[in-house]
């Protein structure tokens, strides 16, 4: 996100003073860049970490394990954007092959109806 730029061709308006505001500005905006992201570091789980406890669920227990990964899947990717194929090529190939079963199915129930 970037800051807008500063116009000084108004009536009565001096460069020097839109400069230090735009100043202020970038330094304001740097401040607030640097404390979102060591709150997201604070709040965001590890990212491996939740991988790997995914795929312990998904691959073994009962069919409410299964459903449980899943969900902490949509958290990862939705919730924090997580692109999960970085962390794992085979959960990533798993959701990449769900996904197309699931537009395969939506276009079957579509010509059907």
């Amino acid at each position: 996100m970037a800051l807008p730029e500063v116009r000084y061709n108004f009536k009565g308006g001096k460069k020097e003073i839109a400069e230090a505001v735009q100043e202020i500005g970038k330094a304001i905006f740097s401040q607030v860049k640097v404390s979102i992201q060591a709150a997201t570091a604070t709040v965001t789980p590890s990212v491996p970490d939740m991988v790997a406890e995914i795929i312990q669920d998904l691959s073994s227990g009962p069919i409410s394990k299964f459903e449980e990964g899943l969900k902490k899947v949509d958290t990862l990717i939705n919730k924090f954007g997580v692109d999960i194929g970085k962390y794992s090529k085979s959960l990533g190939n798993f959701l990449k092959q769900r996904e197309d079963r699931a537009q395969k199915s939506e276009t079957v129930i579509r010509e059907l109806r």
